[in-house]
């Protein structure tokens, strides 16, 4: 793979990860309108889980998937640093 591809792919990647963080997916104001919710870990994921709706809903804010997203982002700078040093 060429140098000018492999940093096209970075960046497409790295795009795709700021985008997942933005503030839209923020849940906070739609848990407040839940009545008797709780978070529940299942898979490595928070979910919201209420009885009055009977489902779990992925938590936009979950703690995890912003781990592994700051994870994969270092990851995608390191990759950055090492293409430009070659």
């Amino acid at each position: 793979m060429s140098r000018k591809r492999a940093l096209f792919v970075t960046m497409i990647i790295a795009l795709t990860f700021i985008q997942c963080t933005s503030n839209r997916y923020n849940q906070q104001p739609f848990i407040e309108n839940i009545p008797n919710y709780q978070v529940v870990e299942v898979e490595g994921c928070e979910y919201i889980y209420s009885e009055y709706h009977s489902r779990i809903i992925h938590k936009g804010n979950c703690k995890y998937c912003e781990e592994r997203r700051k994870q994969e982002l270092n990851e995608i700078k390191q990759l950055i640093r090492e293409l430009k040093e070659n």
